[in-house]
């Protein structure tokens, strides 16, 4: 996929959190209370302090009983005793980028652990420009078998070494390759790869363009499936389009539509989420934002069975329905938000995304897959580099003591596409990294 977006300005809304400041708590152990009149303490690395309802101070109105804890209520009861109770978990704290859980702000940190290696290197069989979207993996018996962004197969029985699962003549051959017609005429590239629901076949929902002889591109987002462990795929036909309709001819040489799409599988409501990138005219309110819709587990994703969000709940077409942004551009320079990677992590209890922003790798954490916190920056990148320098694009977040790149733990990898401007395309490459809450630092 070519990385385009359309000339615009775009005011991003940043999420202000509650005036109050946290100040110091009782002590406390995990889920310890607070002492009198004061607020919880909070436990350690992965536990939660307790937001407390303890103190007894005289007060004659809220104004008397600040605890200086956001994620706790301050209230003067009609006995003229101050209470704190905890404030819904997942609201807004930190200045947006954290989330009250039991009384208290928890905010993630994730943290590099080694340095850049590669992956697969600069026309190593073949290829170049990879990852093209987001990486993802499932693992079979004591087997990884990775699709690296683009339609290209590798297994591995290590997670280090990545072998082709097709070559010819040296070079990896693609499995899925653009049909020639409609909505992916001119590019087809996977974003996640994933089990249907007989436990045998694969589903595959892919990045597809309609590429204009001027320049830029119509995104729409695809599926196809597979009976033969990848080696061939049937085009299903498209599942998610974008909230504009393909604009003939184009205003301007740039992205369109929708793309770039993670799947997350939850057992625990049944559906299959996909976060995705809309991309859509100047000044249009969500445009090249993060947006979500859904489909039945049972379904396997079929095209018709998608709704997007919207205004508060899933009711939307994935075809020409409206919908929402969910992940936001995390200022006012870092005005977009793509290219996600979603997971639940099991260290934060939470779900993780890290995505892209014009100056860099961001990340957010949410508990019910809707309301996000403000991204914070994971790493710097270059939106505009200089000839010669370095630039990155696609993170993806990967865990390999997990079976799908759908659950990520305390420890993994960011894969990612490293390259140098104007003189070699990305090739993709891996850091080490440690997920914590902010108490684990």
């Amino acid at each position: 996929m070519r990385y385009l977006l359309g000339f615009f300005c775009v005011l991003a809304l940043g999420i202000m959190g509650c005036s109050e400041k946290a100040g110091a708590g009782g002590s406390g152990g995990i889920g310890g209370a607070g002492g009198t009149g004061g607020i919880a303490g909070t436990g350690g690395s992965g536990g939660f302090g307790g937001g407390g309802t303890g103190g007894t101070s005289e007060c004659e109105s809220a104004a008397d009983c600040d605890d200086a804890n956001e994620c706790t209520d301050d209230l003067c009861t009609a006995n003229q005793v101050c209470e704190y109770p905890a404030m819904r978990d997942g609201s807004s704290c930190a200045a947006g980028t954290g989330m009250c859980r039991g009384g208290v702000c928890r905010e993630p940190y994730i943290a590099f652990t080694g340095d850049q290696e590669d992956v697969i290197g600069a026309g190593q069989w073949g290829l170049h420009c990879i990852p093209d979207e987001h990486v993802s993996y499932y693992k079979t018996d004591d087997i990884y078998h990775l699709w690296p962004g683009v339609a290209h197969h590798f297994t591995s029985a290590d997670f280090n070494s990545w072998t082709p699962v097709n070559l010819e003549a040296g070079n990896s051959v693609p499995a899925l390759t653009p049909s020639g017609e409609g909505f992916d005429r001119d590019y087809a590239g996977p974003g996640s790869v994933i089990r249907a629901t007989d436990g045998q076949d694969l589903l595959m929902f892919y990045h597809g363009e309609f590429q204009w002889p001027e320049g830029g591109y119509y995104a729409t987002i695809g599926l196809a499936r597979s009976s033969d462990e990848g080696q061939t795929w049937q085009r299903l036909g498209p599942v998610i389009t974008g909230r504009q309709p393909r604009p003939e001819p184009p205003p301007w040489p740039g992205a369109f539509g929708a793309g770039g799409p993670c799947a997350l599988v939850d057992e625990s409501d049944g559906f299959i989420y996909l976060y995705y990138l809309d991309w859509g005219q100047p000044l249009f309110p969500g445009a090249d934002e993060i947006h979500l819709a859904r489909s039945p587990i049972s379904s396997d994703g079929a095209p018709g069975s998608w709704h997007k969000y919207f205004q508060g709940s899933f009711d939307e077409p994935g075809i020409d329905g409206n919908s929402d942004p969910v992940i936001r551009g995390p200022s006012s320079t870092a005005f977009w938000a793509g290219f996600p990677s979603v997971s639940y992590n099991v260290s934060l209890d939470a779900y993780l995304a890290v995505f892209v922003s014009a100056d860099g790798f961001y990340y957010s954490i949410s508990f019910d897959r809707i309301n996000w916190t403000v991204g914070n920056k994971l790493l710097t990148r270059n939106e505009t580099p200089n000839t010669g320098e370095p630039w990155y694009l696609y993170p993806s977040l990967l865990s390999p003591s997990q079976p799908t790149d759908g659950t990520t733990t305390e420890t993994g990898y960011l894969y990612y596409g490293h390259g140098i401007y104007n003189v070699e395309c990305h090739h993709m490459v891996r850091r080490p990294v440690r997920v914590l809450w902010d108490t684990g630092l």
